[in-house]
């Protein structure tokens, strides 16, 4: 009589990413938009970038504070990763044209966004 020693072993789905990609060419023309284009929003083109070029998980970009970002050495922790990541030059433009917008964003409020994290927070470390 044969036994299956595996009946019984479940195996884990695999984590990450498992939907349709974007081709060459519609990678380049996003990397361009979110490189060059000033009418792109800088949220839209700093959360593009970091998943297209770092491949960073909504939640990483979400839960990116100012303090996980080092400007020395241009690289920003993400979520759980067990290094900072280095950015390249576009990336660190984009990065900084965010943190510009959201230092202008005008309002009286000196405790914005603090309540709840994501880009509208990257001004502020963590509590």
């Amino acid at each position: 009589m044969l036994v299956d020693p595996t009946r019984t072993l479940t195996a884990k789905e695999p984590r990450g990413f498992r939907g349709r990609t974007l081709t060459l060419d519609q990678q380049r023309a996003v990397f361009r938009r979110w490189s060059t284009d000033q009418r792109v929003h800088p949220h839209e083109a700093l959360t593009g970038m970091l998943a297209l070029l770092h491949a960073a998980s909504s939640s990483e970009v979400r839960m990116l504070r100012i303090d996980d970002i080092d400007e020395a050495a241009q690289t920003v922790r993400l979520g759980r990763r067990p290094h900072p990541v280095p950015l390249d030059p576009a990336s660190w433009t984009v990065l900084e044209r965010c943190l510009a917008h959201r230092e202008a964003w005008p309002t009286t409020n000196l405790n914005k966004g603090r309540a709840k994290p994501g880009l509208n927070c990257l001004s502020f470390p963590r509590p």
